[in-house]
C-alpha cells in the first residue's frame, strides 16, 4: 500500500475512533455496494443545501414531471446497468442500493410486502420527486405499483408487493 494513502487511512481511522481494518471494510463495503457504479452511471454529489435551493424554487407538479422522465429513462436504465435484467428481484436489489445512499434508510419485508423508508431531510417536493421517481422506475415485469406509505418534507416511506 502506498504510504501516503496508509497515512490517510491510520489518520481517519483514528478520527472516526476505529482500527484500520474496521475502517477499510466500511470503505470496501461502500464500494461494493453503490461506489463502484457511481462512475459508471455518471453520479455525483451534492450537497443537501444546493438539493433544498433546487426543490425549493420548483412546484410539486415539476418535481414530480421531472421525477417521471427521469424515472423511466434513467432508473430504469440504472437497474439493467446494474443487474443486467430489469426483474422484480433487480428492482428491489437497486431499491435497497439506492435507499442505502441516504443518511438513514430501511428495508423491511412483512410477507411479499417490502417496505422502504428514507430519510433524506431535503424538503417535501424532494420527498415527492423521490416517490414519483421510484415509482417510474418500476420495470415492467413488476406486478402492482409502488405505493405511497409516508410523506413529509424530511422522509418517505414506500411499500411494493414483490
Amino acid at each position: 500500500m502506498d504510504s501516503d494513502l496508509k497515512t490517510n487511512l491510520d489518520n481517519e481511522a483514528t478520527r472516526e475512533k476505529l482500527n484500520l481494518s474496521a475502517l477499510v471494510n466500511q470503505i470496501l463495503q461502500s464500494y461494493t455496494s453503490w461506489g463502484r457504479y457511481e462512475r459508471m452511471l455518471g453520479l455525483i454529489a451534492v450537497p443537501k443545501e444546493f438539493l433544498r435551493e433546487v426543490f425549493g424554487a420548483l412546484s410539486k407538479a415539476q418535481a414530480e414531471a421531472i421525477a417521471t422522465r427521469l424515472g423511466e429513462s434513467l432508473g430504469r436504465e440504472e437497474v439493467t446497468v446494474m443487474f443486467r435484467q430489469a426483474t422484480p428481484e433487480a428492482f428491489l436489489k437497486w431499491m435497497e442500493l439506492r435507499s442505502s445512499r441516504f443518511e438513514a434508510y430501511e428495508h423491511k419485508k412483512e410477507g411479499n410486502r417490502h417496505f422502504f423508508m428514507v430519510r433524506h431531510d431535503v424538503d417535501l417536493n424532494f420527498s415527492h420527486f423521490l416517490y414519483t421517481f421510484l415509482s417510474a422506475a418500476l420495470p415492467i415485469p413488476l406486478s402492482g405499483k409502488l405505493d405511497l406509505v409516508s410523506i413529509s418534507s424530511s422522509s418517505v416511506t414506500v411499500a411494493l408487493e414483490a
